[in-house]
């Protein structure tokens, strides 16, 4: 929606159904919900309507329980399990690099223990090659 003002409503009828309304314009709740979440306002939230009979609720929390409320409210709470899933997926490819990281090492001491093996074959061969020769030679 790319309006310079958007005005949202919410009513209530006589036999306790919502009707949503997006300038004006009926929308169905999951619409609603998903503009709101666009700007980052989440109607899931308990607290995102506050009830006359809780303000003073409200008014006599301690500083920790407000602190979470707001967190709440400003949908921060939303983000921590994302966050923490994150940590999880960086721990588990940490943990999978470290050990690529830990094969491919073997294998490069594997490879380096194969060229010795190989430098030492050539070598091998070469004098193999040369007493070989010097039959020949002797021989004739």
């Amino acid at each position: 929606m790319s309006h310079d003002r958007i005005i949202i409503e919410r009513h209530f009828d006589l036999a306790n159904s919502d009707i949503f309304k997006i300038n004006d314009k009926s929308v169905l709740l999951a619409e609603f919900k998903k503009m709101l979440m666009s700007v980052g306002l989440n109607i899931d939230n308990a607290h995102f309507m506050v009830l006359q009979n809780q303000i003073q609720k409200l008014a006599n929390m301690k500083e920790a329980e407000y602190l979470h409320l707001l967190e709440e409210c400003c949908g921060i709470k939303m983000y921590d399990d994302i966050l923490k899933k994150a940590r999880r997926e960086i721990q588990n490819k940490s943990e999978l690099f470290e050990q690529c990281k830990e094969k491919l090492n073997q294998l490069s001491e594997q490879v380096k223990e194969e060229e010795k093996n190989k430098e030492k074959f050539n070598q091998k061969m070469v004098k193999q090659d040369i007493l070989h020769n010097k039959q020949i030679h002797i021989i004739f």
